[in-house]
């Protein structure tokens, strides 16, 4: 005699199966999202005043600490995150941002000086260097 699934046990199998689906979704999600900042164009090298440049430079130094700052706590986004690839993602995520931040300010710091543009408090902001991370490669 075959045992019948009662419409509750079937319920509580289809959860079962339900829940490591959600969970690998969830942490898939999880990856921090510091954002880019986009290398020095052509047009904005030839165009840019000495107070636009030091103006950048403003923006990307404030980009550069706004990473660092999210960087310093846990937040469940990173629990997850580490739940599903060890935290790996985040770390590639912090080293992209970071690099693309150091790259734009170090550009305009030369345009800076390639413009002669006095020196000011603004100008002179030293880059972030961004920290290796366990595991994931420079490049």
């Amino acid at each position: 005699m075959r045992s019948r699934i009662t419409p509750k046990q079937e319920t509580n199998v289809k959860r079962k199966n339900f829940a490591p689906l959600i969970v690998a979704l969830t942490a898939g999600c999880a990856t921090v999202n510091y954002g880019r900042v986009q290398p020095l164009s052509n047009a904005e090298r030839s165009l840019y005043t000495c107070r636009e440049i030091e103006l950048e430079i403003a923006k990307a130094s404030d980009f550069l600490r706004n990473i660092e700052e999210q960087k310093k706590g846990i937040s469940d986004k990173d629990v997850l995150a580490f739940l599903g690839d060890f935290g790996i993602g985040n770390s590639m995520e912090y080293a992209d941002a970071t690099k693309s931040g150091v790259e734009r300010l170090t550009q305009l710091q030369e345009l800076h000086a390639a413009n002669q543009c006095p020196s000011t408090a603004v100008a002179v902001v030293p880059a972030v260097t961004p920290q290796p991370q366990p595991g994931v490669s420079a490049e």
